[in-house]
């Protein structure tokens, strides 16, 4: 669980076919004011991820804003997706 401002984690993927993607992942968020974190690609600018806020876990897409799938265009090889509260 992802409770202190300064938690994060990275993960290295290997694209073996280029193309456009979505991350998906199975969070929880408490209420409407803790639904958001942090993600970016290969040390790109943070996007904020906003999650739905039913205190309960849910597998979401990454969206930039309610209902707004975030895509990230990957081509072949090796990329670092990071996640941070």
């Amino acid at each position: 669980e992802m409770t202190d401002a300064k938690a994060s984690a990275a993960y290295e993927v290997n694209i073996q076919n280029g193309g456009v993607y979505i991350v998906r992942a199975l969070a929880r968020a408490k209420d409407g004011t803790t639904d958001s974190f942090f993600v970016s690609l290969n040390n790109e600018p943070n996007q904020r991820w906003i999650y739905p806020g039913t205190g309960n876990w849910v597998w979401a897409d990454a969206a930039t804003e309610p209902g707004a799938s975030l895509k990230l265009r990957l081509p072949k090889g090796k990329h670092t997706i990071s996640i941070r509260a």
